[in-house]
């Protein structure tokens, strides 16, 4: 399992998005600590579109992305 910072999946987070789609695990550490896994998933049974188009909004801390990085991530199938 691959270890990856919060700045490199905001930089590479395409890439590391179609990894996790082929199945890959990473590790994500902040401020030198480990975060949480990464891991994929097969189906959304229980999460809404809307649901997870408010999540991303409102989690917007010191690490966040733009109103148009979200949605453009949003776009993406």
């Amino acid at each position: 399992m691959k270890f990856i910072s919060t700045k490199e999946l905001r930089t590479d987070l395409p890439a590391i998005r179609m990894r996790l789609a082929k199945g890959e695990e990473f590790f994500l550490i902040h401020q030198s600590k480990p975060i949480a896994k990464l891991t994929p998933i097969e189906t959304l049974e229980e999460a809404t579109d809307s649901d997870i188009e408010q999540a991303a909004i409102t989690d917007m801390g010191n690490d966040f992305l733009t109103k148009e990085e979200i949605a453009y991530y949003l776009a993406l199938k």
